[in-house]
């Protein structure tokens, strides 16, 4: 049980490398696109006059990055290694379950629906806080045209209020 737990660690430390450097890749790809984006605003102002515009050249490390699918290939590192985890994970849980019930018989969560939980623990009592809240539909009407048909509106508007005994 303890090695699975050292090689789900093992693995979460290798998925969060690998995350890291997914959002340091993004970084420097949000920053060449934002460079970009601010180049091609420039050129639409600048467009109305007369002349040539230089356009924002991409690094080539951004360029190689895209090339090569970098992020495409540490997004499915990424997925594997979380496919390896939820299989440890299950393999735990396989174990406790067995565990639980050599000690005990039966398991911890037997609860499987809201009448179990409410039968085993009692029903929650109301809380009167004194404040009242009550939704009414929306009258309004949007008027169509010659080309759309009026609809009424679907929302609702809340209304509080205090309540009084």
């Amino acid at each position: 049980m303890e090695e699975l737990r050292a090689k789900k660690t093992e693995l979460l430390h290798a998925q969060k490398e690998k995350a890291d450097k997914f959002n340091e890749i993004l970084e420097s790809l949000n920053e060449a696109s934002r460079k970009t984006c601010k180049n091609l605003e420039a050129a639409i102002t600048a467009s109305k006059k007369p002349g040539y515009f230089s356009y924002y050249e991409q690094p080539d490390v951004v360029k190689a990055v895209v090339k090569n699918g970098e992020l495409r290939k540490l997004q499915n590192a990424i997925v594997q290694l979380q496919q390896k985890i939820d299989q440890i994970d299950g393999e735990l849980m396989n174990q406790q379950g067995t565990n639980s019930i050599e000690n005990g018989g039966q398991s911890d969560s037997n609860v499987q629906s809201l009448k179990q939980w409410f039968a085993t623990y009692g029903t929650p009592k109301p809380v009167t806080s004194g404040m009242l809240t009550s939704f009414v539909n929306d009258p309004k009407v949007y008027g169509g045209t010659e080309h759309y048909a009026a609809f009424k509106s679907q929302s609702l508007t809340m209304k509080k209020g205090r309540l009084t005994k």
